[in-house]
């Protein structure tokens, strides 16, 4: 699934949306957010489990960088450095994922229902 496949826009954007906004104003930010989350999983889920163990592992990466960042003082010059390496770790794998020579495109929906074949000849009309 892609930004611009019907499927994406046409149903798994509204869906995730109002399921945000439901969870947001009844359950609250923390459940929103979780909607969010599962959202994510779902939509990385077609380009594989490496994507899907990226995403967890930057997840925890970020969520225990900024507890660590919470933790600290704001005057400790160890909270520069721990920003820094926080930043360098989702620049170097959006740099690797980037620029990896192994597409990770998963087929759109329209093509997963119906594959194009290749070298058939059309019929006469």
């Amino acid at each position: 699934m892609i930004f611009i496949d019907p499927l994406f826009l046409f149903l798994f954007l509204p869906v995730t949306l109002i399921a945000f906004y439901l969870a947001l104003l009844t359950r609250g930010r923390n459940e929103a957010l979780l909607v969010i989350f599962t959202a994510s999983i779902i939509f990385y889920a077609p380009y594989g489990i490496s994507s899907v163990f990226l995403l967890l592992v930057a997840l925890l990466v970020n969520f225990g960088v900024s507890n660590a960042l919470l933790a600290t003082d704001d005057s400790n010059p160890y909270r520069r450095v721990l920003y820094g390496c926080g930043q360098g770790y989702n620049i170097a794998s959006l740099c690797y994922f980037k620029y990896m020579p192994i597409p990770m495109k998963p087929p759109l929906c329209s093509e997963m229902i119906a594959p194009p074949v290749s070298g058939m000849i059309s019929p006469p009309v």
